[in-house]
């Protein structure tokens, strides 16, 4: 196992052991978390609960990769790095990614919900009626409107 494996396993521990931080950072103030694909029907359902399913297979593969395991039916084990200039290149994407997702947990921390807290208040407080009215028939987030 080459350098670049074991970093490529490193940066993919660093990648989940920041989402989970992440995750118990919000459970921990109260906030309901990795609810994909809940209250939603047909494709948008399917697409958001296909995230867990995306990071299984590129986890498998990475490890796969790393450990020069043979993949079934192919026989023999896929390199995650060809030549030295790849190697260079791809350690300097994962540093530049790693980084980037580091930023963008700590610079969103719980904004989304306390930022439409403020801006919620803000709408029952001026329009009263016609903001009940849109939250009867609108959903919170994201998705199609409500039945009625």
């Amino acid at each position: 196992m080459s350098f670049f494996d074991i970093y490529v396993l490193i940066a993919v521990s660093t990648f989940y052991a920041l989402l989970v931080g992440k995750i118990d950072f919000l459970m921990r103030r109260g906030r309901r978390v990795v609810q994909l694909g809940k209250g939603k029907e047909g494709f948008g359902k399917h697409l958001e609960r296909s995230f867990w399913l995306g990071m299984g297979l590129l986890t498998f593969f990475v490890v796969m990769a790393a450990f020069r395991i043979p993949y079934p039916g192919i026989g023999e084990p896929i390199t995650l790095f060809g030549g030295t200039w790849s190697k260079i290149t791809g350690f300097f994407l994962l540093n530049a990614a790693i980084v980037s997702f580091s930023f963008a947990l700590a610079a969103f921390r719980d904004a989304f919900r306390h930022q439409s807290k403020k801006e919620e208040k803000k709408l029952a407080r001026e329009f009263p009626k016609s903001y009940a009215a849109y939250l009867a028939r609108t959903r919170k987030w994201f998705g199609p409107p409500k039945k009625d």
